[in-house]
């Protein structure tokens, strides 16, 4: 006998053994009596253990309700001498030494010979069923179908807790590979040991789960290999289930409906490995083992479904396994890895190094199974969890498509088309029926149905986002068609977002999941294309498709007023959606729209009440959000990467334009001050609303503070309280009002009709306010201030510039200096940017108005002094040691060089100054940081432009020539690099250096052009320019277009006299310039 074959008790006790041949015949047990309770003393009878397998009294445990003496659990635990009785403080370390034991049982039968290995399987497998036994009842509740602890089993979740997270991995993972070990034994007895290992995973999963919050970390480690394993394991045998070919007439329907109750149990015991260890696990081998093999088969319907949808039994058993297949679906994509290897586009390389995408064939199976699934199903709940799995896989593929779809502001297109992998037109009308089939049960209380009604409407947002296009076609679906409501024809979508109940909380679901799907469909109308369109077209009866839609959107819009006019009585999170709703529809109304656009203006004068009414508290804090929002989007303002602002829409300027807008303003002014307010304790993300939206407002209508006389009051007043509160947020709060003020008279200053009155608050008030914020203690704030002086207007700059004074410039720059104290990095990066603006509104002109209205009048020893006082501050910046003042500095001489140039010939500068600035622009091309060598190439070419030009050349010393050597060199040796990475492909480059690479070498082809048309006494050094140049045309199509087209512009104004010293070129040299050229074919 083995080492388990026999047990004795340590004191009274007879001598007691295992017959091998009753586990033999416990394995042949129904499985109808999986989860049966045995009878005797309340314990649970595992799957497949009989009677003589249990560990009863003198066995292998010790019951906890007699104590007549002490037993030991095993001969291993009693080699340790260790007690595992209930009250021994060793029993966590007897079980961990259980599994150790049980683990080397399962080496050695590895080890053994294919003739012994029956034996050590009896051996092992005794061992394994004691081990989980003896987990269960010391662990888990005697009921299994409830929690895994009970919440009273105090001792329970001590012991849990105290055994080490390793060793309960390691017991998870004992069973799955004793599977492994004996696939090749009949079926009958690994669905035996599959059964019991997935009713033992499961438990101890959710065991964990109820454990983790209070452990504070994992409650079980399993090693990748180990869960690799069990995952492999249990997808296998669900796999070799589905394939069963065997079993296919009425008289084995028994077995058959076995076996997709076994499926079932397995496929529990996947979700719930994949959900609890789903940071673990890797992507790619889950994609092939479990989604291609397990999940893909299910919800395609394999032959064994068919089979056992014969029977209602089968049909129970099949749905319960075909939700679980799509929550397992669900869980996994919404992980990002997870979702890559499911839904991502894969790369190939071809035999000739080439990088080829094609199609993910998981993603087009997923697709097409779930759409079949959803076309042919009635069940309401399987629907349910269907139109929520697709939504899930339609939301992993607009993140791994991210920046492939763009639909915004009525202009819905898709930048690379993402490739319908199935008829979704049809899926369109399905969920319109669905929609319609469950929304006519709702007086029925039926769970289901509302489930499905607010999935199947998720499922059309999530189909908007990804397809935008081809669900734009399909408006009339949703939008357009009439459908009786109580009193009037409305949209479907609107109709069932104002119809109410009497389950309000059911009602709120519903009607919330329609208006987000009426967003959703908006969003993607590309309005802005259709009108052009519709111009040409004849208008039929029904009027033409522009027209069409913008009844539509009437027709919504007069039902979003009459729910924001009862706002009184409905919900805030209804509330919160018909906002949003509102907001998207302002947002996509053409300005050729004027009938909707006058009804877009009046839904924003309600939104705007809703923030006034905060004030006697009748609205929620969280309505009031949204109200802001709503209009701070329609107000436009914001600034892209490339420095561009959003517009105005025509509504929300009608609004503003309007006496209507007034009350909202002055109340959004007097919030901070205002003790009287409602929601006292929101009052810091109301203050970041009230900012960001008046922000908005100010940049894009500078003209509302002098509307009237009383908003100047109001203005004024709100400034002034703003600067002078305690309160970092309020005082925030006026310096990002100022700033947006500044900006937005700079910009559209035309627009400002009352300019005396503008004036006189901009010197009173406004403009002494700016630099008393400079001395402010928060840089946050001094931020603001700065950018603001760099808005200031040329006759703001003119008068504080009176006699030559230049204190407020000296101010302005001492904060470009790391000698300051308490200067941050930002609050110098800012100050170089704002002297950068300054001069280009100071030095540009002379008295001439510009494209804003704006002029400046300095003198030109003023600006003389301005170029000096700026020249060598920037030339200390340029040597801080934060990349980002550097960059700044480099941008404020390059400002000043432009402004320089754009004055006229007779620049009151010296050319000694401009040498000195381009020496120290010229280190900064090694700098390690590629934002300050892009900057400094750009400063480098506007400087060429006015240093190395015929009246600045003259008086230049003999280090000139050398100065302009090294700047062509440096500049020729950016392009050079950039053609032979691009030439070779160098897989060492990054992506952010390819990147950078490309855009040095266009800005040096762009500077090159300044100096190949300096003076004819430098262009003996242009050789070498127009060589590399010359090389980037050789490369077109291998090298960025946007590069060819710069060296091809530099080339093309290249002066006649240049191309005649170049005689020298080689032949391939010249043969080029006759072919991209015309200037040398002339010459």
């Amino acid at each position: 006998m083995g080492r388990w074959d026999a047990l004795k008790p340590e004191a009274g006790g007879t001598k007691q053994s295992i017959s091998v041949s009753s586990h033999r015949e416990s394995r042949m047990h129904s499985m109808s009596s999986l989860t049966q309770p045995s009878a005797g003393v309340g314990r649970t009878r595992f799957p497949g253990m009989g009677r003589d397998t249990r560990l009863d009294e003198g066995r292998f445990r010790l019951d906890k309700k007699t104590r007549n003496g002490r037993y030991s659990a095993s001969t291993a635990c009693k080699r340790c001498s260790v007690d595992i009785s209930a009250k021994n403080s060793n029993y966590p370390l007897g079980l961990c030494r259980m599994i150790d034991e049980t683990s080397n049982l399962l080496e050695t039968a590895r080890r053994m010979g294919k003739y012994a290995v029956e034996k050590a399987n009896d051996q092992f497998e005794r061992s394994l069923r004691q081990m989980i036994d003896e987990f269960s009842v010391a662990l888990f509740d005697e009921n299994e179908t409830s929690s895994s602890m009970a919440a009273g089993s105090a001792s329970k979740h001590e012991l849990f807790l105290a055994i080490p997270p390793n060793a309960k991995g390691r017991a998870i993972a004992l069973p799955f590979k004793y599977i492994s070990f004996i696939d090749g034994m009949q079926s009958r007895e690994v669905e035996d040991i599959i059964t019991l290992a997935c009713h033992f995973v499961s438990r101890m999963i959710r065991s964990c789960e109820m454990c983790r919050g209070e452990s504070g970390n994992m409650s079980i480690e399993l090693s990748d290999i180990d869960l690799m394993l069990s995952l492999v394991v249990t997808s296998d045998q669900i796999a070799s289930v589905l394939k069963r070919q065997d079993i296919a007439d009425q008289n084995q329907m028994h077995t058959l409906e076995e076996l997709v109750t076994l499926v079932t149990l397995m496929l529990r015991c996947l979700k719930r490995l994949l959900a609890y260890f789903r940071m673990q696990v890797k992507a790619e081998e889950n994609a092939e083992s479990v989604v291609r093999a397990v999940l893909l088969p299910i919800l395609e319907r394999t032959h064994i479904f068919h089979i056992a949808s014969r029977s209602s039994c089968g049909q129970q058993a099949t749905l319960e396994i075909f939700l679980l297949a799509m929550e397992c679906t669900c869980d996994l994509t919404k992980q990002n890895q997870h979702a890559s290897a499911m839904l991502a586009p894969l790369t190939l390389i071809s035999d000739s190094g080439e990088e080829i995408r094609v199609s993910n064939p998981l993603r087009s199976r997923f697709l097409k199974a779930i759409h079949n699934l959803i076309m042919n199903e009635h069940d309401f709940a399987f629907l349910s969890q269907a139109c929520l799995c697709l939504t899930q896989i339609l939301a992993g593929i607009a993140s791994v498509e991210r920046g492939k779809i763009q639909c915004q502001g009525g202009k819905a297109k898709q930048l690379s088309k993402v490739a319908v992998e199935f008829d979704l037109c049809s899926l369109l009308r399905r969920i319109r029926d669905m929609a319609m089939q469950s929304h006519s049960l709702k007086y029925e209380k039926d769970g289901d149905s509302s489930s499905l009604f607010c999935h199947a409407l998720g499922l059309l947002g999530s189909i908007a986002k990804v397809y935008p296009s081809v669900t734009a076609s399909q408006w009339s679906l949703f939008l357009q068609e009439a459908y009786e409501g109580n009193s009037k024809k409305q949209s479907l979508l609107m109709t069932f977002a104002s119809e109410k109940s009497s389950n309000s909380e059911e009602n709120d679901k519903e009607r919330i999941a329609a208006l987000s799907a009426t967003k959703a469909l908006i969003t993607v109308l590309p309005l802005q294309l259709w009108y052009p369109l519709a111009r040409g077209q004849q208008r039929s009866r029904s009027g033409n498709l522009f027209s069409q839609v913008c009844c539509a959107l009437a027709c919504i819009m007069e039902g979003i007023r009459s729910l924001l006019s009862q706002r009184h009585r409905e919900s805030s999170s209804v509330i919160v959606k018909v906002i949003e709703l509102a907001a998207t529809i302002v947002s996509i109304v053409p300005d050729e729209a004027e009938d909707l656009a006058g009804l877009a203006s009046e839904v924003l004068a309600l939104i705007g009440n809703m923030f006034v009414e905060l004030v006697n508290g009748t609205v929620s804090c969280e309505v009031s959000s949204a109200a802001l929002k709503a209009i701070a989007s329609s107000a436009g303002g914001e600034i892209n990467q490339q420095g561009q602002l959003s517009p105005l829409l025509a509504p929300a300027r009608d609004w503003l334009c309007s006496p209507e807008s007034d009350k909202f303003i002055i109340c959004m002014l007097s919030l901070p001050s205002n003790s009287d307010v409602a929601y006292r304790d929101e009052s810091d993300s109301l203050l970041s609303g009230v900012s960001d939206t008046l922000s908005s407002i100010l940049r894009m209508a500078p003209f509302l503070p002098t509307k009237s006389a009383e908003m100047m009051r109001h203005f004024d007043e709100a400034m002034q309280e703003a600067s002078k509160s305690d309160d970092n947020g309020v005082r925030e709060l006026g310096a990002k009002c100022l700033n947006s003020l500044l900006h937005g008279r700079k910009e559209f200053f035309l627009c400002i009709r009352n300019k005396e009155r503008d004036a006189l608050l901009m010197s009173a008030t406004l403009q002494p306010l700016l630099f008393d914020y400079l001395s402010d203690s928060k840089g946050a704030i001094q931020c603001c201030a700065l950018s603001g002086c760099g808005f200031l207007r040329g006759s703001e700059w003119d008068y504080m510039s009176s006699n030559n004074s230049l204190d407020a410039l000296r101010t302005i720059l001492a904060f470009c200096s790391n000698k300051r104290k308490r200067t941050t990095n930002n609050v110098r990066a800012e100050a170089c940017k704002s002297i950068g603006q300054i001069c280009t509104t100071c030095v540009t002109t002379r008295g001439e108005q510009s494209q804003h209205g704006d002029f400046s009048s300095l003198s030109d020893s003023c600006v003389a002094l301005i170029c000096e006082e700026v020249s060598s501050s920037m030339i200390e910046a340029m040597e801080d040691g934060d990349a980002s003042v550097r960059s700044m500095a480099l941008f404020a001489v390059g400002n000043l060089a432009l402004a320089l140039s754009e004055r006229g010939p007779d620049m009151p500068v010296s050319s000694h100054l401009l040498l000195d600035v381009c020496i120290s622009v010229q280190h900064r091309l090694r700098d390690k940081n590629a934002k300050v060598v892009g900057n400094a190439i750009r400063s480098l070419g506007h400087l060429s432009r006015i240093l190395f030009n015929e009246s600045y050349s003259r008086s230049l010393p003999e280090t000139g020539a050398n100065v302009y050597k090294e700047i062509t060199a440096s500049l020729c040796g950016k392009v050079e690099a950039y053609v032979k990475d691009a030439s070779l492909d160098s897989l060492e480059l990054t992506w952010k250096q390819r990147l950078y690479g490309k855009k040095h070498a266009k800005g040096a082809a762009i500077a090159l052009s300044f100096l190949l048309t300096a003076k004819i006494s430098y262009c003996s050094q242009a050789q070498s320019s127009v060589e590399s140049l010359i090389m980037c045309l050789g490369k077109v199509g291998t090298i960025d277009d946007r590069v060819a087209l710069a060296a091809l512009g530099t080339l093309t104004i290249v002066p006649v006299e240049v191309w005649r010293l170049l005689s020298m070129c080689p032949t391939l040299q010249v043969l080029l310039c006759h072919q991209w050229c015309p200037l040398f074919l002339n010459t």
